[in-house]
């Protein structure tokens, strides 16, 4: 049984091994349960999203996440933050959390462009999210992507191959 996303109870997980079924479960660590997990190493993209950044000649960073408590987010997270610091040519203008789809990556670039220091890229935790932003600076603000924001999604979803988005993701 393949599992993406999702964990199975320890019950669960303990029939199947009874049962000689194997689990395996993909972006969740699995250290209480009889499965096998398969997950990033979200520090290691952390840090190499860092150095990307700063080697395309960005230096005004947002961040916007879902979740705040999702282990992966928080990891990857706090590694780009030490990765920026430790290069010294960036910061982190903008970090804001529960900014998940569409809609939200829409509304959350005004916001963003009206700050003091308005960000010269923008993460994002979701292609979804991410292409709202694209459209929300596009459409709602005239800016041209990348020429006047950088926008970086995540996840490798069909749509950030689309011709109209042509996203940037991890």
């Amino acid at each position: 049984i393949v599992l993406v996303s999702a964990l199975p109870s320890a019950q669960a997980a303990e029939e199947c091994a009874r049962a000689g079924v194997h689990v395996v479960v993909v972006n969740r660590d699995t250290d209480d349960l009889r499965a096998t997990s398969v997950v990033c190493d979200h520090d290691r993209l952390g840090r190499r999203m860092a150095e990307a950044v700063v080697e395309a000649g960005y230096s005004r960073c947002a961040l916007l996440r879902g979740d705040p408590g999702v282990a992966s987010g928080v990891v990857r997270t706090a590694a780009f933050k030490a990765a920026l610091a430790r290069l010294g040519t960036g910061s982190v203008v903008a970090d804001r959390v529960n900014v998940m789809g569409y809609d939200a990556g829409r509304a959350a670039i005004r916001e963003l462009m009206s700050l003091a220091t308005p960000p010269d890229v923008i993460l994002c935790s979701s292609d979804l999210t991410a292409i709202g932003v694209v459209d929300g600076a596009r459409i709602d603000l005239g800016l041209a992507i990348p020429r006047n924001l950088g926008v970086i999604g995540f996840g490798d979803s069909p749509a950030a191959s689309w011709a109209a988005y042509d996203l940037a993701t991890v």
